[in-house]
Order: C-alpha cells, then structure tokens, then sequence
C-alpha cells in the first residue's frame, strides 16, 4: 500500500506545472492519527465537503460534519448501497440535520474513500470513514494547491453524484 501511495504522490508531483504547485501529504495508520487529520480538514471547511464514499460509521468524523452544517457548510455524500443498509451507518443522522445523502441505486460497490473540500482540498486514499479504521493498516493524502488534480476529484464527485441521485 505505501508503494502505491508513493507512486501516486511522484504522478501527481511530476504532472506538468503540478511540479511546482502541489502539496501533498501521506499518512498510515495506524501509525498516523489518520482519524485527527480527517477530522481537522473537515473542521477547517468553510462552504462544500463532497464526499464519495464506501460507509460512514466514524462518530467523530460525523459529528464534525453536523457540526459544520450548523456553520453553514454544505454537505453531500454518495455511499455505497451496501454498506449504508449496516447498522452502524451514521448517513440517517447525518441526513436528518441536513447533509443531502445520495446512496448508489446498484449493488455494484462503491468503494471510493475522497472528500473535496471547499474545491481547493483532496483528501483520499484507502482509509474508511469507520470507528476501526485507525487500528488498521490504511492510508490517506491530502493533495492541496493542485487546482489540475483537485478539478478532477471535484468532476468525479459531480458524475457520482448526478448518476446516482
């Protein structure tokens, strides 16, 4: 896994003027505190998060985005048809102060884990938006002054979330 994760932060680096722009950062859990970082750039939003993904169970993380809709903030997030059904999905609560829920129609999975914030902030990778997430062995980049690469996380959460509502 750290392999692939270094390989897409040298694509990203090396992709044309993206050399001199990008940030990006790494980080494994459960060596990282990938679950405070997660929470810190959802807190740090201040109009959009769109999220794409598998579930939501993560209590904290789901109280950050409650949080942040009572600021204003607009909140979508597409999941998985599966994993939505569970009954640890926090998606009802979430919907019921606000956030607009799009669950995918197929049982085809939906196995994307990226969150767009405010469209200048990417935060992805193979972390699960779950309470046991952070004893696994996952991983998340955040990818920042990269407009090229943001745009695209942006469109992709767009065709998501105009195929699926």
């Amino acid at each position: 896994m750290k392999r692939l994760i270094i390989c897409l932060v040298m694509v990203v680096l090396m992709s044309g003027s993206a050399f001199a722009q990008c940030n990006v950062e790494a980080y494994f859990s459960p060596y990282d505190d990938v679950e405070t970082v997660v929470v810190d750039r959802l807190s740090g939003a201040q109009e959009t998060i769109n999220c794409s993904l598998y579930g939501i169970t993560n209590a904290k993380i789901t109280q950050t985005l409650i949080d942040k809709m009572s600021e204003g903030v607009s909140v979508t997030l597409c999941l998985d048809k599966t994993q939505s059904a569970g009954k640890s999905s926090t998606h009802k609560k979430l919907k019921a102060k606000g956030a607009d829920i799009v669950i995918k129609k197929s049982a085809v999975l939906e196995h994307n884990k990226f969150c767009v914030i405010d469209g200048t902030r990417v935060i992805m990778g193979s972390w699960n938006y779950s309470g046991n997430a952070q004893k696994q062995d996952n991983s998340m980049v955040e990818i920042t002054a990269c407009n090229d690469i943001i745009d695209k996380f942006e469109a992709a959460f767009e065709r998501i979330y105009q195929r699926d509502k």
